[in-house]
This record gives structure tokens, C-alpha cells and sequence, in this order.
């Protein structure tokens, strides 16, 4: 039997195709996890309510936290958001979210020795600068009821801290400015808002599915099974291509690409 390359195929003559190619087909593959909270109810569409606060002013981080929640809501919901009834509640339900807010800032303020050259005398003198440690913490309870009946779905809590001596940004661009420096320590409301965005976000992301999307380029395989199965994935036959490569792999059980290619079909 003679073999001949020709435009990058793998030609055996007097005998079958055994490479389609110099590499495998592109596979798209896109899978959706389940919500890290599921709901147990088919969701038409949720609805922000009302926050207490506890640590800040109520009406301001109250709203903010219902904005920021109403515009992260659409991109959390996706079509795919949609679960099977567990039973108690009617398809399409809508869903109310408040909660509770507690927020806590705790500043340490002092005094500490540097020193810093005299350009007069050319010496290192000792001065006291002050000094500014602020830490931040933010802890919200998102409570999930049905509109109609009231009933209690599920309470979720996020929770996220700052503290000024780890904030990359404080310490300066280079990392050389002084860590506790109250200049560069960022002000109570800005930290606040932040970490009230980093709750909501989290929350996000536990009620939402989780979509993940790769491209795979299949291995090139000198075997005739794994010409069949290529075949088959560009018809979009991935039982058939399945098929293909597992008697593939039964008769080289050691050929990894086989394998790979057997697990991308999958």
C-alpha cells in the first residue's frame, strides 16, 4: 500500500482515509452550571424592595444597594436562569429581594517617627507624621420571597472587607509611599460603595447559572476510526463521532489524542 501526502491530507491508497487533515475539526462547547443557589421556582422576574442599613446613613446606602442590585439583575437572569418547580409555587413566580445591611469603618489614627533628609544640612532628622489605618467591613442578607404568597425562597449573605494597609493603591504606583499615609487613604464613602458593589456582584453570581464557552481543536489521529469520527463531528454527530473514537481507543487504548478526541465528543 502505497501513502502520499497531498494538500495536507493523509492518503492511503489502495486502502482507507486514515487523517483527514493536518489537524482535527474546531468544537465549539458551551455548558451551563446550575445556580450555586438554586430557587427552587421558575423565575418571571425579580424585583428589588426594600434594605435596612445598620453602620451608615439608611436612605443613601440603602438606594445605592437597590440601583446597583436592579442593573446587575438583567445579566444575573439570563433565559437559562429558568428552574424546575420544586412544587408550593406557580410557574413564573416573581421573586422580591431586600435584606439587611451592616456596615462597620473602624479608623486607627496616630502618630510615628520617619525621617526625611534636611536639604540645608544634608542630615536625616527625625520628624512625627501622622498616621491613618482605615478598615471597612460589609456584610449584606438578601432575602428572596415570593411576590404573591409571601413565602420565604432563601436568604443569601455576602460579605466583603477593606483594609487601607493592603490596598495596592494607597502604597502608590512604584509601592514606595508610605502604607498609612491619611492623604492617600481612600474616604469611608468610597470604600463603602465599593464593597457594597463587590456583595452585590457576588450575590450575582451564586443566583445565576454559570455559562462556559471553549474552542477545542481536535488532535490528528493516524487511525481510521478517528477519520470516521472527525466526519462525524463536522456533520454535528457527536453520538456517531463518540462511537467512532471509542472503537478507536478499544484498539489503541494507549493513544492519547484518541482519548482527547473521544472526551472533546463528549
Amino acid at each position: 500500500m502505497r501513502i502520499r501526502l497531498i494538500s495536507g491530507l493523509l492518503v492511503a491508497l489502495g486502502g482507507q482515509l486514515v487523517l483527514s487533515g493536518c489537524a482535527g475539526p474546531l468544537v465549539s462547547i458551551r455548558h451551563v452550571l446550575s445556580p450555586a443557589v438554586p430557587l427552587g421556582v421558575e423565575v418571571a422576574r425579580m424585583e428589588v424592595t426594600d434594605f435596612s442599613v445598620r453602620g451608615g446613613p439608611s436612605d443613601d446606602y440603602a438606594a445605592f444597594t437597590g440601583k446597583t442590585l436592579t442593573e446587575r439583575l438583567p445579566g444575573a437572569l439570563s433565559s437559562s436562569q429558568i428552574h424546575e418547580t420544586s412544587g408550593g409555587l406557580s410557574t413564573g413566580s416573581v421573586v422580591n429581594i431586600g435584606g439587611a445591611i451592616i456596615i462597620r469603618v473602624d479608623d486607627i489614627r496616630g502618630v510615628r517617627r520617619v525621617h526625611r533628609r534636611n536639604p540645608e544640612t544634608n542630615q536625616q532628622e527625625p520628624h512625627d507624621v501622622p498616621t491613618l489605618v482605615r478598615k471597612g467591613d460589609v456584610r449584606i442578607e438578601f432575602i428572596l420571597t415570593a411576590s404573591t404568597s409571601g413565602e420565604h425562597l432563601v436568604t443569601v449573605e455576602t460579605h466583603r472587607s477593606y483594609e487601607s494597609l493592603a490596598d495596592p493603591m494607597v502604597r502608590g504606583e512604584l509601592g514606595l509611599d508610605r502604607p498609612d499615609d491619611p492623604d492617600r487613604v481612600p474616604r469611608k464613602d468610597t470604600i463603602i460603595r465599593e464593597l457594597l458593589v463587590e456583595c452585590v456582584d457576588a450575590f450575582c453570581g451564586m443566583i445565576a447559572p454559570v455559562e462556559v464557552r471553549e474552542q477545542i481543536q481536535m488532535r490528528p489521529v493516524l487511525n481510521r476510526h478517528a477519520a470516521s469520527g472527525f466526519d462525524a463531528v463536522k456533520r454535528g454527530d457527536f453520538t456517531a463521532a463518540m462511537q467512532s473514537f471509542e472503537v478507536g481507543a478499544a484498539e489503541s487504548p494507549k493513544n492519547v489524542s484518541l482519548l482527547f478526541n473521544l472526551a472533546v465528543a463528549a
